[in-house]
């Protein structure tokens, strides 16, 4: 029996169709101590199955929010993050699913290394019977992130606007979580991305599994994945500069935040060379005084917001 025990949490919200395959690609695994399932407020059938998941399976928990009410993945991941039992945290979207070597090499290179406190590895997407990779990195990439630099390897994730995994691909030390370092519930969307960007300032990722997937992030109409907008996007920026503070942004962030400002702005220009010319024209000229740019961007950001 594995001595390396993960408490996975599954935010649960109108997953009736899925949610009983996420679990069940979970329970089997050896490294799995516990599955937390938070149903966050769903008009579907979707408590019912996790009522029968949990009365079936002794190692399923089932909680909900006080007020019942739906309150978003972010939330419901929290409140997982707090009633967790175990050494080690990773996550589940309830409509996808874990492969069964989801956690063989983190069990080991957690085992190997005690100073790795988040190892990220490679996810698929799955569009009905077939898959598409998501996350893959190359070897010069994967060797990069196992130099221990940890503002470093954040200054290249950041300049090179990388995403290191999704939640169902990411294994935690539960001790990294404090109440300054959760997922935002101000954020609808992004609120993965923007966690990750904070923790990077503080952590390590470690690469894990990269021969092959871990995870399927399924592919369907009503999923997360269609829904980005610039609202949302430019509201990620906003609320990502006010957790870290707009007195404590590094240079490199600053060039950061102008180049995803013009990107995501040229980006509704349908033209490919238009919106090229676009995005250099304000990027170029934004830069020059990117710092005094930033911190009226966050100042007007946060009143139209609201935040």
């Amino acid at each position: 029996m594995s001595k390396f025990k993960v408490s996975v949490i599954i935010p649960v919200f109108n997953a009736a169709n899925f949610v009983k395959y996420a679990v069940e690609s979970a329970i089997k695994l050896p490294q799995v101590g516990e599955i937390i399932l938070i149903e966050d407020g769903s008009v579907d059938n979707s408590f019912l199955i996790c009522l029968e998941l949990e009365k079936k399976y002794s190692n399923v928990k089932l909680f909900t929010h006080d007020s019942g009410k739906n309150l978003g993945a972010g939330v419901s991941r929290n409140l997982g993050i707090k009633l967790s039992s175990f050494e080690y945290i990773s996550f589940l979207d309830a409509d996808d699913w874990y492969l069964s070597n989801r956690f063989e090499l983190d069990e080991k290179i957690f085992s190997e290394n005690k100073e790795v406190q988040i190892i990220f590895s490679m996810n698929a997407l799955g569009f009905n019977d077939r898959y598409e990779y998501f996350g893959k990195l190359n070897l010069k990439e994967l060797e990069y992130f196992k130099i221990n630099d940890v503002l470093g390897t954040y200054q290249h994730i950041i300049s090179n606007d990388l995403i290191l995994g999704h939640p169902n691909s990411t294994t935690f030390k539960k001790s990294i979580f404090n109440p300054d370092l959760l997922f935002d519930p101000r954020l609808d969307l992004h609120q993965d991305t923007e966690l990750w960007n904070r923790v990077s300032r503080r952590f390590l990722f470690y690469p894990g599994e990269f021969s092959k997937p871990v995870s399927i992030i399924r592919k369907h109409s009503s999923n997360r994945i269609e829904k980005k907008s610039l609202y949302s996007l430019i509201k990620y920026i906003i609320v990502y500069v006010d957790n870290i503070g707009v007195e404590n942004v590094y240079d490199f962030e600053e060039r950061y935040i102008v180049e995803f400002f013009s990107r995501n702005i040229s980006n509704s220009i349908k033209f490919n060379f238009l919106r090229k010319i676009l995005f250099k024209t304000l990027r170029n000229f934004l830069f020059p005084f990117k710092r005094i740019w930033v911190i009226v961007f966050y100042w007007f950001g946060i009143k139209y917001y609201k935040l």
